[in-house]
């Protein structure tokens, strides 16, 4: 495993494929994103990122990747029970993120 990636546990959707937790893995990284429900996976890189749509809901909070990635599917999203360790993690890589 990476030394430079903090790898999350929760859940998510790509395109129309959604897990729910514990299913889902985010990985973070300086040069990309990776999503995985267990049965879909998908990696965007860094320059393909344009900014992370964050949601803070009732219980699971909402984390949306905004990409220009040709190929990949424009819906990626990840839910955390616990969001401020996922925005630590995206802060320290300096990815943009809004409400």
């Amino acid at each position: 495993m990476d030394t430079d990636a903090y790898v999350f546990t929760g859940g998510g959707q790509i395109g129309k494929v959604f897990s729910s937790w514990p299913f889902v893995k985010l990985t973070v990284k300086d040069s990309e994103i990776r999503l995985s429900t267990g049965v879909q996976e998908t990696t965007i890189a860094r320059e393909n990122i344009i900014r992370v749509k964050f949601k803070k809901r009732l219980f699971a909070s909402e984390f949306k990747f905004e990409h220009n990635a040709i190929g990949k599917n424009p819906s990626i999203e990840f839910w955390s029970f616990s969001p401020a360790v996922v925005l630590d993690a995206l802060k320290k890589y300096n990815y943009e993120i809004t409400s």
